[in-house]
């Protein structure tokens, strides 16, 4: 966020009607910042939440014309295919470490979460 301005943005969804514990990801990044790392950024981070919260895969889809994103879910293992118009993929996650998992710190004054890592 730049002078209350959104530049981008990250989505996570369960997908409940997958065997294997599955999310769903989606993007967005404003078109003067595309092509800045902005959406690798974005991937790695939604990656990581992912991960900490036992995802085993991610879907991601995306219109067949947008090379970008597609380049992009490739870098991070997606295996892509063209199906009802529309590029899908998958991206298996590699399992974490739990000494890698976030500490969430509570505070019973009602203060916001403190995240630290073991």
């Amino acid at each position: 966020m730049e002078d209350d301005h959104v530049l981008g943005a990250a989505e996570l969804h369960e997908r409940p009607e997958f065997e294997i514990p599955t999310g769903e990801i989606a993007f967005s990044v404003e078109r003067d910042l595309q092509h800045h790392g902005l959406g690798r950024r974005l991937f790695r981070r939604i990656i990581g939440h992912a991960q900490a919260l036992g995802y085993i895969q991610l879907k991601v889809t995306t219109h067949p014309g947008n090379v970008a994103m597609r380049r992009l879910a490739r870098s991070f293992g997606a295996h892509l295919r063209f199906m009802d118009g529309e590029t899908t993929g998958t991206v298996v996650l590699s399992p974490v470490e739990e000494s890698a998992l976030p500490i969430i710190l509570t505070s019973q004054s009602g203060e916001q979460p403190v995240r630290e890592f073991a």
